[in-house]
């Protein structure tokens, strides 16, 4: 029973999610009273996260949202109707019982009609964060354009620089940890290549990773979106440890 009324929750909070991000792209603000709290895992080797807003009363997590590293969609990472102060806890799966210790214990304000993203970062061992309250940029209807942006998220890896593969133009120059861009305007045509953006060391400009919008020419989930493109992963490690980027698409999910 419990696990049928979750369906039906979800249900709801996806035609409610969609039905508010239909309004933000007309503005590119969040209807009055409205709110929107993404969270965001970028910590190396950390187990998927259980997120607690009950401050104490024993959630059920077995029906909650899994936080995965690197991975960030509408259904897992997406959380509305969350306003005013905000006492969270952040969890390991499976360690969820009132004797674990929680990763994060964090209180913050989410005010009504804000737009805020909260990043998780560092490492399990010493867990950091990055909470941004949200302003896009506004493209009028008749631009065929995206906006996109980058952040430094790699504990222990120096500032970086950002360029388009083909280029030597620096979109993004001394990039450092926990630093992040304003937005940039890239159009998406019917004749637009894939764009792929290359990482580089700032100091010695060597290559070391890349993040590829595919797909690019005449496609309609890229217009008027906004995203966000995480540089992770920790230096010198390699598999799940390994630098990595991954994307968070602020207005569609996708």
């Amino acid at each position: 029973m419990a696990q049928n009324k979750m369906k039906y929750s979800n249900h709801i909070y996806y035609l409610l999610f969609f039905f508010l991000l239909a309004s933000c792209k007309k503005s590119n603000t969040f209807p009055e009273g409205s709110t929107s709290l993404v969270i965001v895992n970028a910590i190396p080797g950390s187990k998927p996260l259980k997120a607690d807003f009950t401050d104490g009363k024993n959630p059920l997590f077995i029906y909650s949202r899994s936080i995965s590293y690197g991975d960030v969609s509408t259904n897992s990472n997406f959380y509305l109707g969350y306003k005013g102060e905000q006492h969270l806890k952040l969890y390991q799966y499976p360690d969820t019982t009132v004797k674990d210790q929680p990763l994060f214990d964090m209180r913050f304000e989410i005010p009504p009609g804000s737009m805020q993203t909260l990043f998780l970062t560092g490492t399990t061992a010493a867990p950091e964060s990055v909470r941004l309250n949200e302003s896009f940029p506004e493209i009028p209807w008749k631009d065929s354009a995206m906006a996109v942006r980058f952040i430094h998220l790699s504990p222990g890896s120096e500032a970086v620089t950002v360029n388009l593969q083909g280029s030597s133009e620096k979109i993004v120059s001394g990039l450092a940890y926990r630093q992040v861009t304003d937005f940039r305007k890239y159009v998406v045509l019917a004749t637009t290549a894939d764009y792929v953006f290359e990482i580089r060391d700032a100091l010695s400009g060597n290559l070391i990773t890349s993040y590829t919008f595919t797909k690019t020419a005449g496609n309609l989930r890229y217009r008027r979106n906004f995203y966000t493109v995480v540089f992770g992963g920790l230096p010198g490690e390699s598999g799940q440890l390994a630098h990595r980027t991954f994307r968070l698409s602020h207005l569609t999910g996708f």
